[in-house]
């Protein structure tokens, strides 16, 4: 039995129906409707103001709309006619469809286009209802007959009823599916034989209204007059020697579409099949280059040390990772007369299909790449890239210019794409509206009840077992409340082996009691003595009081603190008993990683440990060693710019409050401090080991615990089936060995629920399921749902990675995402967090979702989440192109970013695997500017989302410093104990 919705708060239910019901990009007044039987809380009501401001529908009285009443065929077509702004077309088509009706005229013109049809018998039948299936098909052929595109939203769910759909309503139906513009009801049917009410009609215009605008209506790519033109959104970046990344121009005022790719030297030791280049999946966009031989280039670039651009065509190219068996041409480009205020330059293919015309093109990967610059630059610099044009002749392409394409003309002149992106500056006000919410679901997740009791253990036919670190002994015999043991050890029994087994079965529960708190009981054997779970026993708490504490850091809040901190002969330098580190002697001096401290939190998080990393970790200190920079950091009382620091001793190395480096050579830990000894000054000091809080198996349930303090993981999960609420999990990181994860589960995972936890301070991922390379095994990643978390000052917001594993034939990874749902979330002040403790190889990134590296994502949804002050990379899908995501999408989320640090999210272009590492190179990004928003949305992801923005930031921020929590705390907000 696994915990599903059932143990969502009353509040995250709330924040579910909420997000059903936001405005969805559609324009609408607050003006009141006159209807008394539609009100501002019903699911309708946004749609019914649109229809009823746009003319589209009226009342059935002046005073009601009847919601509920079926749509007649003569209703349905009429408002699809006043949708298209057509005109009246009386005919005598149909004997049951007289002349001079309210609907005739409309009648008339949707049969004169295709839109609808009659019946056998020659009658339409205007006063019948029309069916959510036929109201399907009339919308399709209507958007077909119009010329409308429409955004995808990513073809991801299907109906549970999709075989219940007439065979003439399947294709129709999935069109409208896959575009957002109909949807399932609570349980994912479509019910395609029910008549659609007139509100279910009002939704499905308003949907249809978003879906057109939020498409790219004029700039296509098309065969029209004997050209293709590829614009921006059609070309990939692959790499650069140097690195890099690529971004889109849009500009309100009509400036063309630009891609524009960078350079800079990072990570300038990169080797790549083609650095430098810009490309065209030719195979994927299905262009023939015999009957379109000649190519013209739009571009502008920097002058990179006087290179002459080229081009390069991939023939053959059969294996993704091998070059021996691929065929290669370069090509010299010759320059035309400009376009668009750029260069423009032009190449014959013809040759190259003449010499390679017995290749199969169907079953081979063909390729176009263009080289602003020579294979070997590693300097910096830019490019711009306005379109990729084939012609079937020279003349053609001399003759094309983008102000003389009369679709691209439109566009410009005729297109406004801006008009339905929700994109607003951020007031006080609304300011203050989410950070009172932040801090009321803190609230709520800390002070959450017990959703799994004792009761429903007992229900099911378990046993209970009951611990407690307050009131328990182990002499006792751990049935009751009343008679529980103290330590997590006698969960276990030593059999004669030596080895350690459960004395817990499954289908048990073990509850603690509240106000607890379990330290490992031997550090060096952390897996074994800090808790550590059975597959399917659930854990729980019982009692008042906080939620029972697991950790993995050292024990500083007995009495006699004092004594532990050593004053050193290095002014306000202190260090920790190396006892305390490392009990064995024999342990010390051994592999860094086995005994690596992470983080030290003081007074519960008013003040935080800031870690100095050594470049070279093995051995730290001597003349000449030098740490990282680690630019603006912040202690929670103070922030600065930590600069590099002099690692000729720690003397040297020390030189703020709260610093402190890990010698793990030594098994040595050094702390600044100017307030005497530390043990005298803080009442508790929480010194974080390598290790996991707590670990547990499959078919679990975990409820209304807290893992906090430890340096890889708050807590590892079972792989199937395993349920956390209520949990809160914090200040896991700064480890060396760069995994740092909330909650985690690991390698093939089938049920991974994670409801109503509050997560924060965690250096990479709060809430993950990932898996790593898996050679030949195909490992999937499916049934994951994380709802109704909040997620704060974390390296990322919910991190799911599967990958890379084995590629079948046509170098598609096999490995998948399957079923994942992210939703209802608050994720505050993502990229930022314990993540800047590590050294420059494990920087924040802020991703929100990772996607598969090489494998499908099938059925994945990130919806009505709220990202609240996010730095970096909302998203990071390694399997979205550049039309719509694929497997996956975004819809309903609320953004409150700052321009200049947010990204709405990157791609990694998988459609052109010229070889396997491609994901490594063909990165997309797009700013969460207005125009780079319209981009992204217009490919599908979360055109309907609200977008705030802001540019004023407080002082942590502006330094891209929020690493501390006690700022939250001093003005009263969501971190507060």
């Amino acid at each position: 039995m696994r915990i599903k919705h059932r143990l969502i708060s009353v509040a995250v239910a709330i924040l579910l129906l909420i997000g059903c019901m936001l405005p969805c990009g559609v324009t609408v007044s607050a003006a009141a409707l006159p209807y008394t039987d539609v009100q501002p809380s019903n699911w309708f009501y946004e749609a019914v103001l649109y229809t009823y401001e746009n003319g589209l529908m009226n009342g059935m009285t002046p005073t009601t709309f009847e919601p509920q009443k079926s749509l007649s065929r003569a209703m349905f077509v009429t408002l699809l006619g006043r949708h298209a702004g057509a005109e009246e077309q009386e005919n005598d088509s149909f004997p049951d469809v007289p002349r001079g009706q309210w609907y005739s005229g409309y009648v008339g013109w949707a049969v004169s286009i295709g839109v609808v049809h009659g019946y056998d018998d020659g009658t339409f039948r205007p006063d019948a209802s029309i069916t959510r299936q036929e109201m399907a098909v009339a919308v399709s052929n209507y958007v077909k007959v119009m010329g409308y595109n429409m955004t995808t939203e990513g073809g991801m769910f299907k109906f549970k009823d999709q075989s219940e759909v007439a065979s003439w309503a399947v294709d129709s139906l999935s069109v409208l599916r896959d575009t957002g513009v109909v949807a399932g009801d609570d349980t994912g049917c479509f019910n395609p034989t029910d008549n659609i009410t007139r509100a279910e009609s009002a939704k499905v215009m308003m949907k249809l209204k978003m879906a057109i605008d939020n498409a790219w209506q004029g700039y296509l790519p098309c065969a029209s007059d004997g050209q293709i033109v590829l614009g921006a959104a059609y070309l990939y970046h692959s790499g650069s020697a140097c690195s890099g990344g690529m971004a889109h121009e849009l500009d309100r005022s009509g400036k063309y579409p630009i891609l524009e790719a960078y350079m800079d030297r990072y990570a300038a030791n990169r080797t790549y099949l083609y650095p430098n280049t810009v490309g065209v999946s030719l195979s994927y966009m299905d262009i023939d280059i015999s009957t379109h031989p000649i190519v013209k280039i739009c571009y502008s670039s920097d002058d990179f040390g006087g290179t002459i651009p080229s081009a390069v065509y991939v023939v053959n190219q059969t294996k993704y990772e091998s070059t021996s068996s691929s065929i290669y041409e370069e090509l010299t480009l010759t320059e035309g007369a400009g376009d668009c205020g750029m260069k423009t330059a032009t190449v014959d293919l013809s040759a190259v299909v003449a010499a390679h015309k017995d290749v199969n093109k169907s079953s081979n990967l063909q390729n176009l790449v263009f080289e602003p610059c020579g294979r070997e630059y590693d300097g910096e610099g830019r490019f711009k890239i306005a379109y990729i044009a084939f012609f079937r002749d020279m003349a053609s392409a001399d003759a094309y210019t983008a102000s003389s394409d009369s679709r691209i003309e439109t566009y410009l002149r005729d297109y406004e794409p801006y008009s339905s992106l929700d994109y607003t500056e951020l007031t006080e006000s609304d300011e203050a509206k989410y950070s009172r919410l932040l801090s009321e679901r803190i609230s709520e997740i800390k002070n959450s009840e017990s959703a799994l009791t004792p009761e429903m253990i007992e229900a099911e036919g378990g046993t209970c077992y009951y611990l407690s670190s307050i009131n328990g002994d182990d002499s006792n015999d751990g049935l009751s409340p009343e008679t529980p043991w103290r330590s997590l050890s006698m969960l276990w029994r030593t059999i004669p082996t030596g080895d350690l087994v459960s004395k817990i079965k499954a289908g048990s529960g073990v509850f603690f009691e509240r106000g607890s708190v379990w330290y490992p009981e031997q550090y060096m054997n952390y897996q074994v003595y800090n808790l550590s779970g059975t597959d399917g026993v659930s854990y729980g708490a019982y009692g008042e009081g906080e939620k029972p504490l697991f950790t993995c850091s050292l024990d500083f809040t007995s009495a006699g603190g004092t004594g532990r901190w050593l004053k050193t002969s290095w002014e306000n330098v202190w260090e920790l008993d190396p006892v305390l580190i490392d009990p064995d002697p024999a342990w010390r001096g051994a592999e860094p990683h086995d005994m690596d401290i992470g983080n030290i939190v003081f007074n519960g998080g008013e003040g935080l440990g800031i870690r100095i990393v050594p470049q070279d970790d093995k051995s730290p200190f001597g003349e000449g060693k030098l740490s990282y920079d680690k630019g603006f950091v912040c202690n929670g009382y103070e922030y600065y710019n930590a600069g590099v620091a002099d690692m000729t001793n720690p003397g040297t190395a020390l030189t703020k409050n709260l610093e402190f480096i890990h010698d793990r050579a030594e098994g040595r830990l050094y702390l600044y401090f100017d307030g005497g000894n530390p043990g005298d000054y803080f009442n508790d000091i929480k010194v974080s080991r390598t290790g996991a809080a707590a670990t547990f198996g499959s078919n679990s349930r975990v409820d209304n615990l807290a893992f906090m303090y430890s340096t890889t993981y708050g807590a590892l999960g079972g792989a199937v089936n395993f349920t956390v609420t209520n949990c809160e999990v914090g200040y896991v990181g700064g480890s060396l060995t760069s995994v740092e994860s909330g909650i985690e589960t690991y390698g093939k995972t089938d049920g991974s629920y994670m409801y109503n936890n509050y997560i924060h301070d965690i250096a990479d991922g709060p809430i993950t399921s990932q898996n790593g390379s898996t050679g030949d095994k195909q490992i999937n990643i499916q049934n994951v749902e994380y709802i109704g978390n909040v997620i704060v000052a974390c390296g990322n917001g919910a991190e799911i990675w599967n990958g890379p594993g084995p590629l079948d034939e046509n170098g598609v990874g096999r490995d998948k995402m399957i079923n994942i749902t992210i939703s209802n979330n608050i994720m505050a002040y993502i990229g930022y967090g314990l993540t800047q403790m590590q050294d420059t190889g494990h920087n924040k990134n802020g991703n929100v979702i990772c996607g598969s590296i090489y494998g499908e994502m099938v059925d994945c949804a990130v919806e009505n989440n709220i990202y609240y002050h996010v730095f970096g990379d909302i998203y990071g899908s390694y399997v979205a192109t550049y039309t719509q995501p694929r497997g996956w999408m975004a819809r309903g989320n609320t953004y409150i970013i700052n321009p200049t640090y947010a990204n709405i999210g990157y791609s990694y272009e998988t459609i052109n695997r010229i070889d396997h590492n491609m994901w490594k190179r063909a990165r997309v990004s797009f700013p969460a500017t207005y125009e780079g928003l319209v981009w992204y949305t217009q490919q599908g992801v979360d055109p309907v989302g609200k977008y705030y923005y802001y540019t004023d930031m407080n002082e942590y921020e502006a330094q891209d410093c929020f690493f501390m929590t006690g700022w939250w705390a001093e003005r009263g907000g969501f971190n507060v104990k």
